[in-house]
């Protein structure tokens, strides 16, 4: 039998670059507004493909735990390769993209100035222009142990709605 997680982590990387680069096409700030969403996107609707595939591997009954694995395994790759992806963008194709990052940061934080109040939006401010947003090893590893830990959550949700009990074995 066929890794399914393998399987369907490669497309979803696959999807991921792809998605990444179209949007960098359309223009560096498409790319970071549109870009994480459309990437979010295409990554739940590669989950459920995997999980609907390895339910099919096990006959259309599965337990959580036989699709958690697989899951998991594929959201793990497309990350890995997406976050990749990222930093070949940042590093190499376009540098600048740390600058316009920051500025839309920025013109984010300006929209929930209002509901922030003066203070916590100053401080905001402060962090804000205080950070390197170029992408550092430390940033880059500390934001990919997140979203593995947030990625599990989500996989672990996943396996849930998706899980059947063999109504014979019960």
């Amino acid at each position: 039998m066929q890794n399914t997680g393998v399987k369907w982590g490669l497309i979803g990387g696959a999807l991921s670059v792809l998605i990444s680069l179209l949007t960098y096409l359309i223009g560096p700030t498409m790319y970071i507004k549109l870009g994480s969403w459309l990437g979010f996107i295409s990554i739940l609707v590669v989950l459920a493909l995997a999980g609907r595939e390895e339910r099919k591997n096990h006959g259309g009954y599965i337990s959580f735990q036989e699709l958690l694995r697989p899951i998991f395994l594929t959201f793990v790759i497309i990350l890995v390769i997406s976050t990749l992806m990222q930093v070949i963008m940042m590093k190499l194709i376009d540098p600048g993209l740390a600058d316009i990052i920051k500025q839309t940061t920025i013109e984010g934080m300006e929209k929930l100035k209002g509901l922030m109040g003066d203070e916590a939006f100053d401080k905001a401010m402060e962090d804000i222009n205080a950070k390197d947003f170029s992408g550092s090893l430390r940033d880059t590893g500390l934001g990919l142990a997140f979203n593995i830990l947030f990625g599990f959550g989500l996989c672990a949700l996943y396996a849930v709605i998706m899980k059947r009990k063999n109504p014979d074995l019960l």
